[in-house]
């Protein structure tokens, strides 16, 4: 009984490890609306969205080329070409001077540019090493190098009363850092850089990751960017807020379907089964959302935040049709063609757009952009079942 309960809990080891950061981020969530200042939690909420927008464009889609041109190799070694690092490292480049750019002067204004180097390389080195260490099938220490800044960010909120918290916040995402580098230090050495050229139609398939991960990071933090442009400091502070105590388990429930998904797919492809599972996935998310629901809307003098019952059904939604997604993304991303994810961002796009404005005609308040964000994932989700349904079933050597 212990040997197959300690197999149990090894099998799910980078499961409880993403819950335990998970918690942790969801406990500085409550501590810094508990101890920060107006100006303080402003801070602290456009930092948190910041991070969530670096972790999803910071390398504009070449981290996509990283995982779809890796060779996985059976000694446990990892071989890439060294032109995508490359591409990597250029593109982390631009996407720092553009978020500098565009934070200050149309959404954050943070006041202090400094941030964003510091904010863009820890980001940058999280994913990188992320998804090399997932590549190895190291998924505890994956889900440490890209989560673990949830924990160190929560020690920088309990120690804001000490001195200036926004530089006590920053170097939470510091510590971490270093944590990275030490994790990928343990590998380095499985990490094999050749000197090939890129594949034939390297480009378009850049530039199609690009698009896909520019819509990806619209649907996750439009509204947020919405909020701060539309509403004052204080009701983007309250909704950040809100969203997080309503769809953040759920969001990183999400994000690790995928993260789990990606080994077996690089595998084999078995549509009845796969779709199966997509199905699963999504029922069991929006039953566990109910009870959730619940909790919070009873909790909510507690945690200091209005709910209102109205919202109950946008994020049901939102979560089932985001946890069903993060199936088919992968599958998408691993063996979707140029052309196909081309036209399904176009087409992710123009739902985006008809949204927004149907949005700017009801008018910004929460529960219209709740509604919004349901509409994008669920135009995104019809997307992709579409297009994955055109992708052939196959199983490789290593499958075998």
């Amino acid at each position: 009984m212990t040997n197959r309960l300690i197999a149990l809990l090894q099998h799910h080891a980078s499961l409880l490890i993403l819950a335990a950061f998970s918690a942790s981020y969801f406990v500085a969530m409550i501590a810094a609306r508990k101890i920060l200042g107006p100006d303080d939690l402003y801070f602290w909420n456009a930092l948190v969205t910041l991070v969530a927008i670096c972790f999803t464009f910071c390398f504009f889609g070449s981290e996509q080329l990283f995982l779809r041109y890796s060779t996985v190799m059976e000694a446990g070694r990892v071989r890439i070409n060294r032109a995508t690092l490359y591409l990597m490292v250029g593109a982390l480049i631009l996407f720092t001077a553009l978020l500098t750019t565009l934070s200050e002067i149309y959404f954050f204004q943070l006041g202090n540019i400094a941030i964003y180097p510091v904010l863009v390389l820890s980001i940058g080195l999280f994913v990188f090493v992320y998804n090399f260490l997932r590549l190895l099938r190291s998924f505890s220490a994956a889900q440490i190098a890209a989560n673990g800044w949830k924990f160190s960010i929560l020690i920088g909120v309990l120690l804001t009363p000490m001195g200036d918290a926004p530089g006590i916040i920053v170097a939470g995402l510091g510590v971490a850092s270093v944590g990275a580098l030490v994790l990928f230090a343990r590998r380095r050495t499985a990490l094999e850089i050749s000197s090939d050229t890129m594949p034939d139609q390297w480009l378009t398939l850049f530039l199609g990751f690009l698009l896909s991960l520019f819509v990806l990071m619209l649907l996750s933090n439009a509204d947020r960017l919405i909020m701060t442009r539309y509403g004052s400091k204080a009701l983007f502070s309250e909704y950040v807020y809100l969203v997080t105590l309503l769809l953040l388990p759920f969001s990183l429930m999400s994000n690790y379907l995928g993260f789990k998904e990606l080994a077996y797919l690089k595998q084999s492809f078995e549509r009845g089964a796969f779709l199966r599972k997509t199905l699963r996935v999504g029922a069991f998310a929006a039953v566990l959302f109910m009870p959730w629901f619940t909790l919070i809307y009873a909790a909510q003098s507690l945690l200091e935040v209005p709910v209102h019952i109205g919202y109950a059904l946008p994020c049901l939604v939102i979560v089932a049709s985001r946890c069903a997604y993060a199936l088919m993304s992968t599958l998408f991303g691993l063996n979707g063609m140029a052309s196909q994810i081309h036209a399904a961002n176009f087409l992710t796009l123009l739902a985006i757009g008809v949204a927004m404005v149907g949005l700017l005609v009801i008018g910004v308040t929460i529960t219209s952009v709740l509604i919004l964000l349901a509409i994008f994932w669920c135009a995104r989700l019809a997307i992709y079942a579409w297009y994955t349904s055109r992708i052939s079933e196959y199983r490789t050597r290593h499958a075998l």
